[in-house]
């Protein structure tokens, strides 16, 4: 990792996480008072490729509390939202060419929402973002 003020500078790199094995795609969701570094389990043998959860106090770190997987395997890409009293996890199920949605409360039980979620065909790794109901609506009457 490295931090800048103004994107002409930046401190000096060093490593952000290491829990033992390779990982890709992290997130940070605060949540709770707390920081939670969601990313994908980049293990080749035996493969797992699934999503998995590590918490701290500072978003700087050290993430700790590694939880087990919480989506099935052969995923990627996720992004994680608040909505009320709920935490939405997003994220790339590749190999099924489609879009995957897990929901929790505490974020250590998590129900698969897939079914409630669409995305345009095509779409890969996104970014959640709050959007005024007025814009919605207006992009809903697009015609397709």
């Amino acid at each position: 990792s490295t931090t800048t003020k103004d994107f002409k500078t930046f401190t000096p790199t060093k490593l952000f996480y290491d829990p033992g094995f390779n990982v890709i795609d992290a997130t940070i969701l605060p949540a709770n008072g707390r920081f939670h570094l969601i990313v994908k389990d980049e293990t080749r043998k035996p493969a797992k490729k699934h999503l998995r959860i590590a918490s701290s106090d500072d978003i700087a770190g050290p993430y700790t509390d590694l939880q087990p997987p919480f989506t099935r395997d052969w995923v990627e890409g996720p992004s994680a939202i608040q909505i009320g009293d709920e935490f939405l996890v997003y994220y790339d199920g590749y190999t099924a060419h489609r879009y995957e949605a897990k929901s929790s409360r505490d974020l250590k039980n998590w129900e698969d929402v897939s079914s409630k979620i669409a995305f345009p065909k095509g779409t890969r790794h996104g970014t959640a973002i709050a959007v005024d109901a007025k814009l919605v609506e207006a992009l809903k009457a697009l015609p397709q």
